[in-house]
């Protein structure tokens, strides 16, 4: 069963699909789009967009990138990942 989601971030997801980083677009076409587990690309997740997400595994992965170095970051990504933890 799939998370409950905020559909207000549905649009920017999309566009997130369309506009992958390096990282991202590596990690994606090199190893996960062929992995055995189904997993989604930015997938929202409660009021998150989460870079990849597999609902069998219960598995979010988060692709840190020069965003995490902005101030507050730190912050902000504690709160995300005790919230998806849950």
């Amino acid at each position: 069963m799939r998370p409950e989601y905020n559909k207000t971030l549905v649009p920017r997801a999309k566009e997130m699909r369309q506009e992958m980083t390096p990282q991202e677009r590596h990690l994606w076409y090199d190893f996960l789009r062929q992995h055995p587990l189904r997993f989604r690309r930015q997938s929202v997740i409660y009021h998150y967009i989460a870079d990849f997400y597999c609902d069998k595994a219960k598995l979010v992965i988060e692709v840190d990138g020069s965003q995490h170095a902005q101030p507050n970051a730190a912050e902000y990504d504690r709160i995300r990942t005790l919230r998806l933890r849950a």
